[in-house]
């Protein structure tokens, strides 16, 4: 089963899976009328918030499990750490 993951884009735009699809098929098929907009290589920006490093520790057991939940999805272990910070954060 594939995850359901939505993302916004640095305008607000809310960018499902559906819609990304939706988005593929109409390129795929040239009717697609948008533009790609600029392609910025290197790590995502978060607004206009630059991204700090930080350090914790956690047993050797609790990391292979995010490494394999990540995988899993399809993401790196900081991704999915963030995401899951994220998800924390709003559920307070």
């Amino acid at each position: 089963m594939k995850s359901k993951k939505e993302y916004k884009e640095h305008s607000g735009v809310l960018l499902t899976d559906e819609l990304l699809d939706d988005l593929a098929g109409e390129y795929e098929k040239g009717t697609w009328g948008g533009h790609s907009g600029a392609v910025r290589l290197g790590r995502p920006r978060f607004g206009d918030e630059k991204l700090v490093s930080i350090s914790l520790k956690i047993s050797p057991s609790s990391l292979a499990i995010v490494d394999r939940k990540a995988e899993e999805q399809g993401e790196s272990r900081s991704d999915f750490l963030r995401d899951a910070i994220d998800k924390a954060l709003v559920n307070q």
